[in-house]
């Protein structure tokens, strides 16, 4: 019995390894997820299950930055007209020759990201703890009148 695309993709997410982060890099305080390392763990992974990934982007411009959005087509190498898509990841990057490749490499990054749920760890090896955040009571709104006219409250 051969695979279906979700099959595959749900093996391909359970084979991947960890994404290893890169080395801290002066005025960084935590270690970066690097884009080619993101790659070469999902495309391990999305090749030995005979997916192949194809992304698309849409960019906008405005007065000073590039808006990529990104959108991954994953399909299966022996039924191409399975396909599933990955949509919405996006980054913005500055006005120069590097920042339309930035962004692309950015939201191409978490689109494999999201694809594969790959493991990259909350912790950081600098020592900080990540700490979920806390879940807030909902606040009461406030009632406060100022300035009433008294000869209405009679």
């Amino acid at each position: 019995m051969s695979m279906n695309m979700y099959d595959k993709l749900h093996k391909a997410s359970k084979e991947a390894e960890t994404v290893v982060k890169g080395n801290k890099v002066p005025g960084m305080h935590f270690n970066p997820l690097e884009h080619d390392e993101v790659q070469r763990v999902s495309m391990k992974a999305l090749n030995d299950n005979r997916l192949y990934p194809i992304c698309t982007y849409k960019n906008t411009l405005n007065d000073n930055s590039i808006f990529i959005e990104c959108t991954m087509k994953i399909y299966d190498i022996d039924e191409p007209s399975n396909t599933i898509e990955i949509v919405g990841c996006s980054a913005l990057g500055k006005l120069d020759k590097f920042g339309t490749g930035n962004a692309m490499s950015y939201a191409r990054k978490y689109a494999f990201l999201n694809a594969l749920n790959l493991n990259t760890g909350l912790d950081n090896d600098d020592g900080i703890k990540a700490k979920p955040f806390k879940k807030s009571e909902p606040q009461k709104p406030k009632l406060t009148i100022v300035n009433v006219d008294k000869s209405f409250a009679d």
